[in-house]
């Protein structure tokens, strides 16, 4: 049995459902490794699935097909990102608006304790500077209460696929941004680095804020952040809490194993295909350019698989 991911790479609720029943129903899909390019058949029969983390800026196209799941005996929860940021950086990203209401209507089936909120990544720029954070979060914080006991937070980082695209937006919208530097990545033009002082800092007033909404923050794959004491604790996006609480039986719930450095994750098998996200996201990690448009224009909701065949 295998935890399903649905996923890092890709928003399958927004814009593949169809596909993503499909394959429910076929009781299969294929995933491909994106470093070996190697398929591998995942299977989807729910005797084989221990519980779906579905990852998401959109659960409302999914939200028809959940008494499907459920008929068929399938366990799930949602991670939903909720930013609010302008259009220069979520291009075709939903109206904040409407994704609180679909959160909220999410939990209100399925529970707060099986909607996590996800406010990444923290994107710091003149405009959008720590006080900027500290109001956002705590107006969706005001409307999140009561919906979900846990946010996931990361501060921006670059990697070659949003390298580019956040130094075109910069340029074009004249703002220079901060992150956090990965690997020996050098900084970028317009571009700073963020100290591990500053993040720390906004990280445990978020934490304050939370706490008086009754949410837990949590911090994703930096242990530096982490401050139990300011209501700051360390991430489980696929988390053994969650999943046993979905399956109480404590023999299929499956040990922890990060995925990288400082992450808390249990394993899970990810279903998702890069470039093929369209929400257009400048800070995306998981996407080049307009790839994820292109493919979404050609996809084909009958294919075994996610992304161009290998």
């Amino acid at each position: 049995m295998e935890v399903i991911s649905a996923s890092r790479r890709t928003d399958i609720p927004a814009f593949y459902s169809r596909w993503f029943m499909n394959r429910i129903r076929a009781g299969y899909c294929v995933a491909v490794n994106p470093f070996s390019r190697q398929p591998s058949r995942v299977s989807l029969a729910p005797e084989d699935v221990i519980a779906i983390l579905f990852w998401t800026r959109n659960p409302a196209p999914l939200l028809p097909h959940l008494d499907e799941l459920d008929a068929r005996g399938f366990r799930y929860y949602f991670s939903i990102t909720i930013t609010g940021y302008g259009r220069d950086l979520d291009a075709r990203g939903p109206d904040p608006d409407r994704a609180v209401e679909s959160f909220r209507s999410l939990s209100g089936r399925l529970g707060p304790e099986f909607t996590q909120w996800r406010y990444d990544p923290i994107l710091l720029t003149e405009a959008m500077d720590a006080d900027y954070h500290r109001r956002s979060f705590e107006r969706l914080c005001a409307r999140l209460q009561g919906h979900t006991r846990r946010c996931l937070i990361s501060f921006l980082q670059l990697y070659r696929k949003n390298r580019a695209r956040l130094e075109a937006a910069a340029a074009q919208g004249g703002f220079r941004y901060a992150c956090i530097p990965v690997g020996r990545a050098e900084p970028a033009e317009r571009g700073g680095i963020l100290g591990i002082e500053e993040a720390q800092a906004l990280a445990r007033d978020l934490g304050a804020i939370a706490r008086a909404h009754g949410i837990q923050v949590r911090t994703c794959c930096n242990a530096l952040l982490v401050h139990p004491l300011a209501n700051v604790h360390q991430a489980h996006c696929v988390d053994a809490e969650t999943i046993a609480k979905l399956r109480p039986d404590p023999g299929d719930t499956p040990l922890a194993r990060p995925t990288r450095p400082d992450c808390g994750c249990c394993a899970s098998r990810d279903i998702g295909a890069y470039d093929t996200c369209a929400h257009g996201c400048v800070y995306c990690y998981a996407t080049r350019d307009n790839a994820g448009r292109a493919y979404l224009r050609h996809h084909d909701p009958e294919a075994e698989q996610l992304g161009t065949p290998a």
